[in-house]
């Protein structure tokens, strides 16, 4: 069975979601891949 670890939305925890620093603290902490949302602003 594979298993992996996504982070959604990076971690909330330490930083604001959807950040880079979000992101780069979930991959640091084992995370195989993040997932975000994408918006279109003006």
């Amino acid at each position: 069975m594979l298993k992996f670890f996504i982070g959604h939305r990076g971690t909330r925890i330490d930083y604001d979601e959807n950040t880079l620093d979000a992101f780069e603290i979930a991959l640091k902490s084992g995370a195989n891949y993040i997932e975000f949302d994408v918006r279109k602003t003006i």
